[in-house]
């Protein structure tokens, strides 16, 4: 019975989560790269995962996890940009939980201006910094009914570059 409740209570966060958007922005997220070596590999195509990459794509998949999964990922982009990524999933009495931590940084990146000089306009280096976008994933999946299950995911973005920073 207590199961039962908290998989609604899950559903009912879901649905007002989704209700509660006040406004969308366009921007690239790391995860546009892909959140595996498989995804990438199927044209970037998400939710054929059976392993604890769902929890980056569709949380209901992580119903293709037995007991548990780790999945780990690490690339670098021209030299310069190293993507990371981590998940784990398990089985647990009241469903699969998922967790993953995806991040792409780069340090000593030059930040530069424009400048006259020498009677003609050029770019110079006028310091260095770093870039760094994180995300968070807590994922959960439940059997509803026979041939059914839920998933519902809570993610948290955090990104800095220069002295910009954002987070949500």
């Amino acid at each position: 019975m207590m199961i039962r409740i908290v998989q609604m209570m899950m559903l009912m966060v879901m649905v007002l989560g989704t209700l509660s958007v006040a406004r969308l922005a366009d921007y690239h997220l790391i995860t546009d790269l892909g959140t595996s070596a498989r995804m990438i590999g199927l044209a970037r195509i998400e939710g054929f995962d059976d392993s604890a990459s769902a929890t980056f794509e569709n949380p209901a998949a992580l119903v293709g996890v037995d007991q548990s999964s780790i999945a780990l990922f690490r690339t670098n982009l021209v030299n310069e940009f190293h993507y990371n990524n981590m998940a784990i999933a398990i089985q647990t009495p009241i469903g699969k939980i998922g967790f993953g931590y995806m991040e792409m940084v780069s340090y000593d990146l030059f930040h530069t201006a424009t400048a006259n000089i020498e009677g003609g306009e050029r770019v110079i280096s006028i310091g260095n910094f770093d870039y760094k976008s994180q995300v968070y994933k807590l994922a959960y999946q439940w059997d509803m009914m026979e041939n059914w299950v839920m998933g519902a995911t809570y993610s948290y973005y955090q990104h800095a570059f220069s002295d910009v920073r954002g987070q949500g």
